[in-house]
């Protein structure tokens, strides 16, 4: 048992991890981008498709993050 304690702490981390990372790869792509363009009115070519890997990442790793922790977004019906 502890030995999956210790692993099930270990995969939280890195979730954690990959979120922190991809949701800084955005910040960083889109405002960059925007500082480019506007400084030098020419635009990075790759931001848009690194933004959106970092984009999926966060969504698909958020999703499991929010499970594990088990704060679920409840939406219920109004009548």
């Amino acid at each position: 048992m502890k030995i999956l304690k210790w692993l099930d702490i270990g995969l939280k981390r890195v979730e954690e991890l990959i979120l922190a990372l991809s949701i800084i790869t955005i910040t960083v792509m889109v405002a960059g981008n925007t500082v480019s363009r506007n400084l030098n009115m020419g635009s990075w070519a790759f931001t848009e498709e690194i933004s959106q890997l970092a984009l999926y990442m966060a969504t698909f790793m958020g999703i499991s993050y929010v499970a594990r922790q088990g704060r679920h977004i409840s939406m219920s019906a109004v009548f």
